[in-house]
């Protein structure tokens, strides 16, 4: 955002209501680890879950009114994160419903390639991975982009 102060104090503000039950529909990967896992200085989180969820409920705004029914991601953090901790990283997450969906992620070092790893869900089990690998190929004649299958 250029310049959020005029977009926050010039664009019309209206009544928001938004109404959504969530419920889990994978195992949740992660937690409070019992030992450190990150080395000093690197820490992105005290504690770090995710977990496949599906949401629905009602959004309203200015009168009108919309029914909404999806599937996503919860991602909860123990304390403060660290953004600047790690390098970079990257992660891509999908849910294609309540039987399947996925997250992979990247976290890198500066001095090392870090960690890889995430999850596949089922329906029924949570299979941890334990390497992450996804690239983009830049399509310079189109000006689009085409994604290479993820390799697990």
């Amino acid at each position: 955002m250029a310049d959020p102060r005029a977009a926050f104090t010039d664009n019309p503000h209206d009544t928001c209501v938004v109404r959504l039950n969530y419920s889990g529909r994978s195992a949740m990967f992660g937690g409070e680890p019992d030992q450190p896992h990150e080395r000093p200085g690197e820490e992105f989180a005290r504690g770090h879950y995710e977990q496949l969820v599906e949401a629905s409920g009602t959004i309203e705004v200015g009168g009108h009114r919309w029914e909404v029914h999806g599937f996503g991601l919860r991602d909860h953090s123990w304390g403060p994160r660290y953004w600047q901790a790690p390098f970079y990283y990257r992660w891509l997450t999908a849910n294609f419903g309540p039987d399947f969906g996925f997250m992979g992620s990247r976290i890198a070092r500066r001095d090392s390639d870090g960690t890889r790893g995430g999850f596949v869900w089922d329906g029924d089990k949570l299979h941890l991975c334990t390497s992450f690998r996804i690239s983009t190929v830049w399509a310079e004649t189109t000006g689009t982009t085409s994604p290479s299958r993820p390799t697990w």
